[in-house]
């Protein structure tokens, strides 16, 4: 990822269970989408396209945003 990314959604927890040893990562949106690799709390590697998931978290922000504008307060 080029730059530092951030979003409303980055301080909903997540967890994120690994397929080797079933432990899982207990994270927030924001670390997942800014890290370079994520491993269980036993050290193995997750399997995570960063990219891909911080592309799905932009999406999702952008069509909460777009919905908000249409309310009137």
């Amino acid at each position: 990822m080029d730059s530092i990314t951030s979003g409303f959604m980055d301080g909903k927890a997540m967890e994120l269970p690994c397929e080797v040893c079933g432990a899982s990562l207990q994270t927030t949106v924001g670390e997942a989408r800014r890290a370079a690799a994520l491993q269980c709390p036993n050290g193995h590697p997750l399997t995570f396209d960063v990219d891909a998931f911080d592309a799905s978290i932009r999406t999702s922000e952008q069509r909460v945003e777009s919905i908000m504008k249409s309310f009137r307060f």
